[in-house]
């Protein structure tokens, strides 16, 4: 299943604006913590992420960068500041 047919199977239009900032917000922080309790030789571990080997590091990059786009929807389309 692609990104767009999870979209359509969320029923967002059914959750305010504000429940899907602070959902955001929660899975940022969430994020953070995560990430911040690692030991330093962790970041370099490898893994197979949708057939493709990553390490922790380029996962973090990543997370962060998701977590940030879905913000980012929020205050162009919707002008919510975060």
């Amino acid at each position: 299943m692609g990104p767009d047919a999870y979209a359509a199977a969320a029923n967002f239009n059914d959750r305010t604006i504000r429940s899907l900032v602070d959902e955001q917000l929660a899975v940022r922080d969430a994020s953070i913590a995560l990430f911040s309790t690692l030991p330093s030789e962790a970041w370099a571990r490898e893994g197979t992420v949708s057939g493709k080997r990553l390490t922790v590091r380029a996962i973090a990059y990543i997370a962060a960068g998701h977590v940030q786009r879905h913000l980012n929807i929020l205050r162009e389309r919707y002008g919510v500041e975060v």
